[in-house]
């Protein structure tokens, strides 16, 4: 058990180490703010023993780890409920108290930012653990799967029970991809959390199930990793774990004798259409080069000369694009982190004249050096070209639509102050998905159709919003006959 010795030889009623805790010998209770974290529930005694009960003493059972001191916090109630404000205080009293590994077995499909900036601070200092669940649920995304936190950050190995099909929350796509766009959120190992015998108070021992009983076989594990490679970074040690595993339990053995290469692969990229004086607008339209900025992630060894690479999927008509800079050096990248240039960049240029809403599918891939060494599995992206006239923002002028013209109203489109929005006969305009129309002030619209030469407002793919009126008198100044609206 960890003992903090400044204040077990300090005095009474007095906070020896100045860590705002009066007393805290063995650790603290947050729930009833006071030094003796006694166990109410069992499943944290029952957690402890997973990862440090002392082996090979003719006694009850052996532990993942048999020398570790164990750091006493208690953040939940006896009835197993628990605050995101509460844990992240205990996140931090342990970070700041010298604890090397935090095993978490709990999680919520609710984020928080207390919490997650709490843990943020402590992967500093600590290697962070969590459960992945035992709802049976996917992370996502996808329809019905939700990331269960912490144990799907980045930054905190999550745990699955993976051979137990029906119960473990689990990760689709694997320890290494992930479908989010703006985040990274996986699960990366699994291990046994299935009639797990271990402690629980008074001396007693019983079997639990849950990826709360796998998650500490892990956390034990990692200070024999520790002691086996104390130089190792936490990125090459996770590194470690995730390539060395197999498809069912972490190989601890094998990550610690293993030597790590990279292992790349293309997370996600940024689109822009602001060279050469273009509008950046953000829609891609005929004749514009755009530039692609790849963000890439390595999940192993660390590489000095990153290089992305650009080109038509297959079967791919290449008469759409040019593609004019389909190579880039982007530097080096360290274990298990992300890298993406903001300067160097892949060019491709729209062919003049291709049509509206024409999709161009291209790959990239990215590798290590010349030889084109550790190359990644290639990731399909689409461009989706907009060859329409673009109507969107506030228009406060008099405009006239022409039937001779195609029309994207390819944001949410403002008609305002005394403006007058003229839509002639045979007029076809498309609106963008969950786009609308608004007309505001004195503005109108003159939709004037003719039986022979109707106005057409439609979606351009799945459904688009409705017109709006709030003008001082609303839509009474503006005119529809003969116009057909689709798509709403």
């Amino acid at each position: 058990t960890w003992i903090n010795t400044e204040e077990l030889n300090g005095v009474e009623g007095y906070d020896d180490d100045g860590n705002g805790y009066i007393d805290d010998i063995r650790g603290w209770d947050f729930i009833n703010l006071d030094n003796a974290p006694l166990d109410d529930n069992m499943h944290g005694t029952h957690v402890a023993g997973i990862a440090g009960a002392v082996g090979n003493n003719g006694i009850g059972i052996a532990g993942a780890a048999w020398d570790v001191k164990l750091m006493h916090i208690k953040v939940f109630q006896s009835t197993g409920q628990g605050s995101a404000i509460t844990i992240a205080e205990g996140v931090e009293y342990a970070s700041n108290n010298g604890a090397t590994i935090i095993n978490m077995s709990f999680g919520s499909y609710s984020e928080s930012t207390t919490l997650k900036l709490a843990l943020e601070n402590a992967y500093a200092t600590s290697i962070l653990v969590a459960s992945a669940g035992n709802d049976g649920i996917c992370i996502g995304p996808a329809l019905g799967c939700f990331p269960l936190y912490p144990g799907a950050y980045s930054y905190v190995l999550g745990v699955e029970d993976r051979p137990v099909p029906g119960y473990t929350n689990y990760d689709q796509d694997g320890p290494i991809y992930t479908g989010y766009p703006n985040t990274i959120l996986n699960y990366e190992l699994g291990a046994p959390g299935t009639a797990i015998m271990s402690t629980i108070p008074g001396g007693g021992y019983n079997t639990l199930t849950g990826t709360s009983m796998a998650t500490p076989l892990v956390a034990g594990a990692l200070a024999l990793y520790n002691e086996q490679n104390p130089e190792d970074s936490k990125q090459i040690m996770f590194g470690n774990l995730i390539n060395t595993s197999g498809s069912t339990y972490v190989d601890f053995l094998a990550a610690i004798e293993v030597e790590p290469v990279p292992k790349l692969a293309v997370l996600n990229h940024i689109l822009r259409d602001t060279i050469n004086s273009q509008n950046g607008n953000e829609f891609w339209e005929p004749g514009e080069t755009i530039e692609i900025l790849p963000l890439i992630k390595n999940y192993w060894g660390p590489t000095d000369d990153v290089r992305v690479g650009i080109e038509f999927a297959e079967f791919e008509d290449t008469s759409k694009a040019t593609i004019i800079e389909s190579e880039i050096q982007i530097g080096s990248i360290s274990a298990y982190a992300s890298l993406q240039d903001l300067y160097e960049t892949l060019k491709i240029t729209i062919a003049d004249g291709i049509a509206n809403n024409v999709d161009i599918k291209f790959n990239l891939t990215v590798w290590s050096g010349p030889d084109q060494e550790y190359m990644s599995d290639p990731v399909e992206f689409i461009i989706n070209v907009k060859n329409s006239i673009l109507l969107f923002g506030v228009i406060n002028y008099d405009l006239t639509l022409y039937p001779n013209k195609e029309y994207l109203i390819s944001d949410n489109l403002i008609i305002s102050q005394e403006a007058t929005l003229i839509i002639k006969p045979g007029t076809t305009l498309k609106v963008s998905d969950e786009k609308s129309i608004s007309v505001y002030d004195q503005a109108k619209i003159l939709a004037q159709g003719t039986k022979d030469s109707i106005i057409v407002f439609r979606n351009e793919n799945n459904y688009w919003k409705n017109f709006t009126f709030e003008g001082t008198d609303p839509g009474n100044q503006s005119v529809f006959d003969f116009v057909h609206i689709y798509g709403q």
